[in-house]
């Protein structure tokens, strides 16, 4: 008896060392893991980091995605009627001085109008395309993209984005590339007109040399995001992510600096519900990855609206527009065509103004080259501006091609300032009565002219 006691001890001594050895390597394995992942981030605690969110940890300063909100619906500020000529209205971006949409089947015009006068429009017809469904716009300092990228029975074969030259555009001279895809992982291109086999898509945006689709999925109300270099040619769009978005996702913006995110769409068939999807604080492409917010339209105010496309200025106000849609018989119900403008700043304001102070601001491209309202941290217009040019150690970047000349003298009052001028491969040429800043650097294709 006394013998089997002493082997159950010994037994269990064994056992409690092994024990212990596996403890001391599994927190050995967890503390590495927790090196790799958050050492260089400062020792940042992963957490639901927004201030607006019902589970915020004031701890965490490294998002984690798990933040929950309460549920939100807002209603528009202003809204006014457009043309009738933009009566399918399915893309939005801001450019010289005008917002400009297109129509997503057979029109080859791009319709330019400000909210104060929507009715009075100008128009910019891109001879030689083919529209077959065009479903968005976007735009950096130097192009518009146009996606004829609808695809509602996933049966194209011809999916491809118009890449066209700003500066000839102006001038009334049509240059573009074609940027062609297909999906590395359909496999079927169906024949019967029956929708909702996941590789339609109404929204795209640019990132890092990069096009990002996503997609419209009618059946699983999800988006599958998909990405294509950004340079002419044809290409395999390779899968990257998918999202829940609980609705049909139809327009896209994207702001590079702020790492922020917004989404467009309805719900099906309730098309009279729409909403927008704020992603922010992530990294790289994980768009879905950071903070993620569903925001509702009052339903009243936006029924039956198919709204299909979103932008913004200043990442506070943003934009949106609906096709014409609705019955004609055996009555008349429905909406026209209209842009809304909204208010998002009770949820984005806070955020915008944790971020780092921008090191660079670019010119948008039109307007009063010294005023600081006319820079913005992104290349496509779109962003925080400057209150002057009093930032220390701040690059001030001018790349739109074309001529650019002032009557003010342009000065750059912070230490460490520096002007950037071209990007090596698009001609610029500035004239101004004086440059001052520490530094005026030049690329390939420059011509500076300073009075």
């Amino acid at each position: 008896m006394t013998a089997r006691l002493t082997r159950a001890k010994i037994f269990r001594i064994i056992a409690g060392i092994v024990g212990a050895v596996l403890l001391i390597g599994i927190s050995v394995i967890a503390g590495f893991f927790y090196y790799v992942n958050y050492a260089g981030r400062d020792l940042d605690l992963p957490g639901c980091n927004d201030p607006l969110a019902l589970n915020f940890d004031a701890d965490a300063t490294y998002p984690s995605g798990n933040c929950f909100y309460p549920r939100t619906v807002i209603s528009y500020e202003r809204r006014s009627r457009i043309t009738s000529r933009a009566y399918e209205s399915s893309g939005l971006i801001y450019w010289n001085d005008k917002f400009w949409t297109q129509n997503d089947h057979r029109d080859l015009n791009l319709y330019g109008f400000t909210f104060e006068a929507p009715m009075s429009f100008e128009t910019i017809t891109l001879n030689g395309l083919r529209n077959v469904d065009w479903e968005e716009i976007a735009q950096d300092d130097n192009y518009i993209y146009v996606g004829d990228i609808g695809n509602n029975y996933s049966n194209r074969r011809d999916l491809l984005i118009y890449k066209v030259d700003k500066l000839h555009l102006r001038n009334g001279d049509l240059r573009y590339e074609i940027i062609h895809y297909r999906y590395e992982d359909q496999q079927h291109f169906y024949s019967r007109r029956q929708p909702g086999f996941g590789y339609d898509s109404e929204a795209f945006i640019l990132k890092n040399g990069y096009i990002y689709i996503f997609t419209k999925e009618i059946n699983t109300l999800s988006t599958t995001v998909y990405r294509i270099p950004n340079r002419a040619g044809a290409h395999v769009a390779e899968r990257v992510n998918a999202f829940n978005a609980k609705g049909m996702i139809t327009g896209a913006m994207y702001l590079q600096e702020e790492r922020l995110l917004a989404l467009v769409g309805y719900n099906f068939p309730f098309i009279s519900a729409p909403f927008i999807w704020l992603f922010y604080d992530f990294e790289g492409d994980d768009f879905f990855g950071g903070n993620k917010r569903r925001i509702g339209l009052n339903y009243l105010q936006f029924m039956p609206m198919q709204v299909e496309a979103i932008t913004t200025i200043d990442g506070l106000s943003w934009y949106l527009t609906n096709e014409q849609a609705g019955l004609r018989r055996p009555f008349r119900f429905g909406s026209v065509q209209m842009i809304h403008e909204l208010d998002l700043s009770p949820f984005l304001e806070d955020y915008l103004s944790r971020l780092p102070p921008p090191d660079r601001y670019y010119y948008r491209g039109f307007g009063e080259l010294t005023d600081p309202t006319n820079w913005f941290t992104n290349p496509n217009g779109s962003g925080r501006s400057p209150a002057d040019f009093s930032g220390e150690n701040i690059s001030w970047v001018l790349t739109t091609q074309g001529e650019h000349q002032s009557n003010k003298p342009l000065i750059l009052e912070g230490n460490g300032s520096q002007l950037i001028i071209g990007d090596g491969i698009h001609p610029v040429q500035l004239q101004l009565p004086a440059i001052e800043a520490d530094t005026v650097i030049t690329r390939q294709n420059v011509s500076i002219l300073v009075d």
